[in-house]
Order: structure tokens, then C-alpha cells, then sequence
């Protein structure tokens, strides 16, 4: 990344693929790169984003399988029950702690999967100060 006239890094990911510079927040994988210049960040979020869909498969299997006990071929049963667990593993395997940092235009999504939630915590904090301090000017 070529830096802007009077822009220095402030923090970066492990792998580089987000970037806090002291002008914006950069994001780049293999698929995309998304930019936002700091003075035009509208929000920041951490939290979780899952399927949820995959909890409503696993009550509609397990439902099914509680009305299956009665049956005389149990197989159906005990099929249905597993089905639901696979939902619900599928469901925990979806989820993924996130930090979204919008502007008007954009969205950036990345991963907390290595980073503490002190680290969390700490890149937030920087990003805000950062914002903080642009608008200021």
C-alpha cells in the first residue's frame, strides 16, 4: 500500500489485510480491497453474525422427530434428531465474531478470529480517537 502525503500507519492485522493508517481503514484479501477515508466512518460494530436459519431447520427436524416416537420404525426418528443436532452444528459453526466499520458509501467487515477482545477493544478505541481527532480538524 503507497501511503498518502503526511499519512503514517497507526495499526495493522497480523496477515495485513486491515489496516489503520492516519487517514483510513483499509481492508484487503484475496477477493476485494474497500477503503474508507476516516472523516467519512459513520459507525463501528463488533459483535456475532450467524445463520439463524439453521436454529429454525434444527426445531423443525427435532419437532418432527418428537412426533415420530410413537412410529413402530424408530429409524425416523433417530434420524430426525440427528438431522437436527447437524443443524445445530451447523448453526455454532457459523457463527463468527466480526468488527463492521460502515461509512454512507461502504461497509467493511473483518474477523476477530485471533485477535483478544482487549486487542477488540484497543483497535476500536484507536479508530474512534482517530475519527475523532480528523473531524476535529
Amino acid at each position: 500500500m503507497e501511503y498518502l502525503p503526511n499519512e503514517s500507519l497507526l495499526s495493522n492485522s497480523d496477515s495485513n489485510t486491515i489496516m489503520l493508517t492516519t487517514h483510513r481503514i483499509r481492508y484487503q484479501d484475496s477477493k476485494s480491497l474497500k477503503s474508507i477515508v476516516l472523516d467519512e466512518v459513520s459507525g463501528t460494530e463488533v459483535k456475532y453474525i450467524s445463520q439463524p436459519v439453521f436454529l429454525l431447520l434444527a426445531l423443525i427436524a427435532g419437532v418432527g422427530g418428537f412426533f415420530l416416537i410413537n412410529e413402530t420404525d424408530e429409524i425416523y426418528m433417530i434420524s430426525s434428531f440427528t438431522i437436527a443436532i447437524m443443524f445445530v452444528l451447523m448453526y455454532l459453526a457459523s457463527r463468527k465474531h466480526v468488527i463492521i466499520i460502515s461509512s454512507s458509501g461502504t461497509k467493511i467487515i473483518f474477523q476477530t478470529h485471533n485477535m483478544s477482545k482487549e486487542t477488540v477493544k484497543n483497535f476500536v478505541s484507536q479508530l474512534e480517537g482517530q475519527v475523532i481527532k480528523l473531524k476535529k480538524l
